[in-house]
């Protein structure tokens, strides 16, 4: 993605590949073949697609064990209850591939005045693909899962904001150091 400034495209993990590409290369993917896979011949928005199927793929959505932590969204405001969250509730591999995932976004959203993916977009793109959506549909009435979607897409933004914040943090050791 990086390698071909996929980062920079305007939308990107909001565009979707061609359908017939992104088909063969997951059957592939399916077959075991990741090796055979020359993934520099690859669109940026097929790399963008195939990450957020992998999350959304995943036998366990990353999010679903937290989804009633982060409850009605009420508490969901600002980043300390985020990190307290993902620090103290999420198991592993879970947390660590939520970081990835979150550093990923912080990767593309610096570039946000190119690309146009704000803290806020990357959520929306990103957060459906990171918990059960029909089990949550199934549990809710219509109106409700949509409110708890929202709630998805804001936790999930108050994380990459914690991710920036640490990063800031990080920055400032190293620079006292």
């Amino acid at each position: 993605l990086f390698a071909h400034n996929g980062h920079l495209m305007e939308g990107i993990f909001r565009i979707s590949p061609k359908a017939e590409q992104y088909q063969k290369i997951e059957n592939r993917l399916d077959k075991g073949e990741i090796f055979e896979i020359d993934f520099d011949e690859l669109g940026c928005e097929l790399i963008a697609s195939l990450i957020k199927i992998w999350f959304r793929k995943l036998p366990h959505g990353i999010l679903d064990d937290i989804i009633h932590k982060i409850g009605d969204g009420e508490k969901c405001t600002n980043a300390q209850f985020v990190a307290q969250i993902i620090e103290n509730d999420m198991n592993e591999p879970m947390q660590s591939y939520y970081k990835w995932v979150l550093d990923l976004c912080l990767e593309v959203v610096k570039y946000e005045n190119v690309n146009k993916m704000s803290m806020r977009a990357m959520a929306v793109v990103i957060a459906p693909n990171l918990y059960d959506v029909e089990k949550m549909k199934k549990k809710n009435s219509a109106q409700n899962a949509i409110h708890v979607s929202n709630v998805m897409v804001q936790f999930v933004e108050l994380s990459i904001l914690w991710r920036h914040l640490q990063e800031r943090s990080s920055a400032n050791v190293v620079d006292i150091e």
